[in-house]
């Protein structure tokens, strides 16, 4: 119950989370797609530049972009599976609309993933396609060495790096995941770091309100062996972090009651 305790989520660096392997895998496809293009391209600056994006896509591992994954699905298997540990673990849910105001002022947005391959391949063409557009009378430096960075290929990977944790496995389409993502890299000095199984974990620590009520609509504890002790201790917590907040915040309204359940689901392994 960190994220109520602390009032606050973690947005990782999302070169080190675990699903990085969907990471690379997305630059491979958005390689092919600027090949595609390099090779019908009959305007030799257009052909040059987007040759340049696509020899500089590594430099996207320079961008700090960070993450926070949430899901539309409330009580799922596959999600406790991935996000809980077993016995026990906490769903949460936030009012969509107070989070996305939340998150602006801290440089963050939320937007649901894409599990469909041909949209997939349509905003990554789109992308491509503002970045040539906003740079079309730009002179590109040093002409005939592609590896050279530019304004240009630095705006590209910047807008790449915000549909990059959009983009998802048909498979895992259940989940039906949205992101919180940082609209722009975040600086080393603004993050903070946690340890890893292998390394330390760089993420961003993106502030929540105090006064719950207006932003947590609902608590589903998950499979435990003590049901009803894990659902009375819970509502106990959120009852005194409730008069904990409302000390400093205004009194909360009674028909934003936080709904505590445990979960339908007999097991999660």
């Amino acid at each position: 119950m960190d994220i109520v305790g602390n009032s606050e989520l973690s947005a990782t660096a999302i070169q080190y989370l675990g699903y990085t392997r969907d990471y690379y895998s997305v630059l491979d496809t958005v390689r092919d797609i600027l090949s595609q293009k390099i090779d019908r391209e009959e305007d030799p600056d257009t052909e040059f530049r987007l040759t340049r994006f696509r020899e500089n896509i590594n430099n996207i591992n320079k961008i700090n972009s960070c993450v926070c994954s949430l899901s539309e699905e409330s009580d799922l298997s596959s999600q406790w599976q991935s996000y809980a540990p077993s016995p026990g673990g906490y769903s949460i849910g936030f009012n969509s609309t107070t989070l996305q105001e939340l998150l602006k002022p801290q440089g963050f947005v939320l937007k649901p993933c894409i599990y469909d391959t041909d949209k997939q391949n349509e905003l990554i063409v789109n992308t491509i396609d503002e970045a040539l557009l906003s740079f079309i009378r730009y002179k590109e430096p040093e002409p005939g060495v592609p590896e050279y960075g530019s304004a240009s290929t630095d705006y590209f990977l910047k807008k790449l790096s915000g549909i990059l944790p959009l983009i998802k496995y048909s498979s895992s389409a259940e989940d039906k995941e949205w992101q919180i993502i940082s609209e722009e890299g975040v600086s080393f000095e603004r993050l903070s770091f946690g340890t890893g199984p292998a390394s330390l974990i760089p993420f961003y620590r993106i502030t929540l309100r105090k006064d719950y009520w207006m932003l947590i609509r609902k608590i589903i504890i998950g499979a435990t062996p003590q049901p009803v002790h894990a659902l009375n201790a819970t509502r106990a917590f959120i009852s005194r972090q409730e008069i904990e907040a409302s000390r400093v915040m205004v009194a909360r309204d009674e028909d934003k009651s936080i709904s505590v359940t445990n979960s339908l689901l007999t097991a999660h392994r």
